[in-house]
């Protein structure tokens, strides 16, 4: 086999992510986001990255479950993962496709209709979720959604109590949600 790609040039033998020269194309940031800017270091779909919100990896996978961002440097960000704690530069978060996600107070992912127990015993259920934010019915705001960011997760300490019975029309998009 040729070493030489449709291009003409030569292959590159493959290296570890943070020995990549971070050349992304245009078209690529484009897609994924700005990764860099004013407010700091981005996850490899454009989402801000801020210490303590949690992240999980889409691609290359190299950890499985959550990770939590306990720091964001300049040009790097460490997280903790449950094999132990990493620091990642942009190259890396492209390469493992880390992604923000949001957890309930003891780190398990949240997907629709999860029924979830604060720690002072208020239940609900769990109705929209984002990169940032989850939407709780609770049983005594009438119907009404409290969105939530991840700091009022904490605080409030909201723990998945159930998942919902299995619907084949309804499932989660990523093998975290269990």
């Amino acid at each position: 086999s040729s070493r030489f790609g449709r291009s003409g040039r030569r292959h590159r033998p493959e290296v570890a992510p943070s020995e990549h020269p971070l050349v992304i194309p245009a078209r690529w940031r484009r897609a994924m986001g700005a990764c860099y800017g004013a407010s700091g270091l981005r996850d490899a779909f454009g989402k801000q990255l801020e210490e303590k919100c949690w992240v999980q990896c889409t691609s290359n996978v190299l950890h499985e479950g959550l990770g939590r961002v306990e720091k964001v440097g300049d040009n790097s960000v460490i997280f903790r993962w449950p094999t132990g704690t990493y620091d990642y530069k942009m190259a890396d978060i492209y390469y493992y496709g880390i992604r923000r996600t949001m957890a309930d107070a003891n780190g398990k992912q949240f997907c629709d209709g999860q029924l979830v127990r604060t720690a002072e015993q208020q239940m609900g259920v769990v109705r929209k979720i984002s990169d940032d934010k989850v939407g709780i019915v609770f049983e005594k705001s009438k119907g009404t959604q409290t969105d939530m960011d991840q700091d009022a997760v904490d605080s409030m300490g909201v723990v998945i109590t159930s998942h919902p019975p299995p619907n084949p029309r309804r499932t989660c998009s990523s093998y975290s949600c269990a």
